[in-house]
């Protein structure tokens, strides 16, 4: 079980590792091409490249959260957080998806640049995100 998400996830990661490297190295028409996938079916990637963002922000928050409890706990021990502590700590951030996260906002930054349209669409759709989970972490 855990082979198996470990590698949808190590997949995933390469796809977005891909699809900036296009981003990045792509100029002229064949950017225009690849920013118009993401404006087909009406703005549906765009969609899933938002709420990618949400998912992931979510577990390097829960990642770093551990991090913080760990911090606390070696403070409350007496001993200190040497390199290879805090190479433990950076570890387990990217373990929590923090380069998927990183890979994620380049992505909707080249986004945005397209176009206003686009730029407009995900910032509302951030803000209906935003509002939906504030109003329900705030019912619990």
């Amino acid at each position: 079980m855990k082979t198996k998400q470990n590698k949808t996830k190590q997949k995933k990661e390469r796809i977005l590792s891909i699809i900036v490297s296009l981003f990045q190295f792509s100029k002229g028409q064949s950017r225009l091409r690849l920013l118009a996938k993401f404006v087909d079916d009406d703005y549906e990637k765009v969609d899933r490249i938002v709420e990618l963002h949400f998912e992931y922000f979510s577990k390097v928050q829960n990642a770093i959260q551990k991090i913080e409890q760990r911090k606390k706990e070696i403070i409350e021990n007496d001993e200190e957080i040497d390199d290879e502590k805090q190479l433990e700590f950076d570890s387990m951030k990217l373990d929590g998806g923090f380069l998927s996260l990183q890979f994620i906002d380049l992505i909707i930054l080249y986004i945005c640049t397209y176009e206003d349209d686009i730029t407009v669409f995900i910032s509302f759709f951030f803000l209906f995100l935003f509002l939906f989970h504030f109003s329900h972490s705030n019912a619990n």
